[in-house]
C-alpha cells in the first residue's frame, strides 16, 4: 500500500523548481516545509530521477527485476558508484531500498 506525504506533491515539485533554480537552499525550503533539509535533497534526487510523477504519492509499491537489484548491488559494491549514483542509475526511488537490497545480497536472501 502507498504512503500519504505530508508535503504535498505540489509543494514538493515548487521546492524542487525552486532549488534547481537557485532560489533556495536545502536547509531553508526545509525549514519552509517543516521537513529536514535530507528530505527536500531526496525530492530532488527522486525528481531527477523520475520527473514530476516521481513526486505524488503511490497507491502501490514499486516493483523491480532482480535483475536490476543484483545489478545495482554490484555496482555498489564494486565500488563504481555510490548509493546515490546507483539509485539515480538504475532509477530506484529511496537509498533505503538500495539498503535493503544490499542487506538481503550478503545474507543470501536477495530475491
Amino acid at each position: 500500500m502507498g504512503r500519504t506525504s505530508k508535503v504535498p506533491a505540489e509543494a514538493k515539485i515548487q521546492a524542487v523548481k525552486e532549488y534547481l533554480g537557485g532560489k533556495a537552499s536545502l536547509r531553508n525550503l526545509g525549514d519552509r516545509h517543516g521537513v529536514h533539509h535530507s528530505s527536500v535533497e531526496k525530492w530532488v534526487t527522486i525528481y531527477q530521477s523520475f520527473g514530476e510523477k516521481g513526486l505524488y504519492d503511490s497507491s502501490h509499491n514499486m516493483k523491480y527485476p532482480l535483475e536490476l537489484k543484483m545489478a545495482a548491488v554490484h555496482d555498489y559494491r564494486n565500488g563504481n558508484l555510490s548509493l546515490l549514483k546507483v539509485c539515480q542509475k538504475y532509477k530506484i526511488k529511496t537509498i533505503s531500498q538500495l539498503q535493503n537490497w544490499i542487506k538481503k545480497y550478503e545474507c543470501g536472501e536477495l530475491k
